[in-house]
């Protein structure tokens, strides 16, 4: 959490900012550096997916449970693992309400320069990246890693895979020569990440199309309104060539 906070203001401090606050190892001793330090919490607004989570543990287990199950993960391992988390709580140690928003606009000057806030929605809906233009580094977070690992905050916007194809667009058509990432090595390679995310994100729509058309009939109405081919040639369109 403390290579999260980049600013030289001793009192500002960035934990949560790069990383989705739903990541409780990013955000969940966010409250004991604030007591400690009396620094500023700055974070994306759209977090009430993690603080609310955060206020009725138990609530949110079953919310993930059931979406496991919806995802078709068997009942025997689901409930082996609900009971193992059982009075473990959220990992959080305290809910902060950020002193700042991070959006697009709000700059953040370190001894490396100006970083600018980037919104990058897709793994979660409060995700960003910063981007110091002058020596044009990328703090990508959870956004673009070392190798493709794709994770939607599944359930609180309509399409996170639109969002995060959009977002692959935004960070494409800034001007990168190295990328800083939540859970990777620095790496120089930028736009072969973003291609490679994009491939992969094509190939589970693909996939996910598929196994929906061989689907008994009355399965296939379930979820959204909105065909799944509809769905899939949407978020591909999203999508640069």
């Amino acid at each position: 959490m403390i290579r999260e906070s980049i600013t030289a203001n001793s009192n500002c401090c960035g934990v949560g900012s790069l990383n989705p606050p739903d990541n409780s190892q990013v955000t969940g001793q966010a409250a004991t550096i604030i007591e400690r330090t009396g620094c500023e919490l700055w974070m994306h607004p759209d977090h009430e997916h993690m603080t609310k989570a955060a206020e009725d543990p138990d609530a949110a287990m079953e919310r993930r449970i059931e979406i496991a199950r919806m995802s078709g993960v068997p009942e025997a391992p689901l409930r082996a693992y609900q009971e193992a988390r059982r009075g473990q709580g959220f990992g959080v140690a305290g809910i902060v309400q950020p002193d700042r928003d991070l959006l697009p606009g709000v700059e953040i000057q370190t001894d490396l320069g100006t970083f600018q806030v980037v919104e990058t929605p897709g793994h979660a809906p409060s995700h960003v990246c910063l981007y110091q233009e002058d020596r044009r580094i990328l703090i990508s977070g959870d956004h673009l890693l070392g190798r493709v690992s794709l994770y939607y905050d599944y359930g609180y916007t309509p399409d996170p895979a639109g969002e995060f194809l959009d977002s692959l667009n935004k960070v494409e058509d800034l001007d990168m020569r190295l990328c800083l990432a939540g859970h990777a090595r620095p790496f120089t390679d930028v736009q072969a990440h973003i291609t490679a995310n994009r491939v992969v994100v094509a190939e589970r729509l693909d996939e996910f199309v598929r196994q929906r058309a061989r689907a008994p009939p009355r399965e296939r109405g379930r979820g959204s309104r909105r065909s799944p081919r509809r769905r899939a040639r949407r978020a591909a369109r999203r999508s640069r060539p």
